[in-house]
């Protein structure tokens, strides 16, 4: 998403639509979004210490944190044994990406699937904090030394189109936010400094 330079301004009487509204939104959002990102900066604000304990977990303490698309994030005290392979989301539509200069390339917005290519980091794992089936302790992870813990808010979007026996109508769209903290492997980071 470019520099948005104008809002539409409403006139008595006046049929507002979807769009109307989505400008006003977008734009409100936009001038939000940047005051964090070009005034405070991305990155950690307070807290959010990682700690590696001697029985192998991973304590993250409670803190708030700054996205790079200048959103924020806000975490509470959490310990997590295990892991489990992540599978990198789908962009969403509905959410405008923030870039203030040129085009933003979508090879430019890390952890979300990319044209062509279903996984493009290598092994990405998910910290939980209770064990399942599917988890994998901290305990057994002889390679923690070549991961990086990364909070990242992912973003999806959901159809709120709800069927009944008598309508069917489209009910809109819904963006959700869910801090996932995530092992990415460190490799992933040097190949991103060498292709920016």
């Amino acid at each position: 998403m470019n520099m948005l330079n104008s809002y539409p301004v409403f006139e008595p009487d006046q049929v507002l639509t979807n769009k109307h509204l989505n400008e006003l939104f977008n734009y409100l959002d936009q001038q939000n979004r940047l005051s964090r990102m070009k005034l405070i900066g991305s990155g950690i604000v307070c807290g959010l210490e990682i700690t590696f304990t001697a029985n192998k977990s991973i304590f993250i303490s409670k803190g708030c944190g700054l996205t790079s698309q200048g959103l924020l994030i806000t975490f509470c005290d959490t310990e997590f044994t295990d892991c489990i392979p992540y599978s990198v989301p789908e962009q969403p539509h509905d959410f405008l990406f923030s870039k203030q200069c040129g085009e933003l390339n979508t090879s430019d917005i890390p952890f979300f699937k990319q044209a062509n290519n279903d996984e493009p980091f290598g092994a990405i794992f998910q910290l939980v904090e209770n064990a399942n089936e599917n988890a994998i302790s901290l305990s057994q992870k002889n390679d923690l030394d070549t991961y990086v813990v990364v909070l990242f808010l992912e973003t999806t979007d959901e159809r709120l189109k709800h069927c009944d026996t008598n309508d069917c109508n489209d009910k809109g769209r819904k963006i959700n936010f869910e801090t996932n903290v995530l092992l990415v492997p460190k490799s992933f980071f040097k190949q991103r400094k060498r292709s920016v």
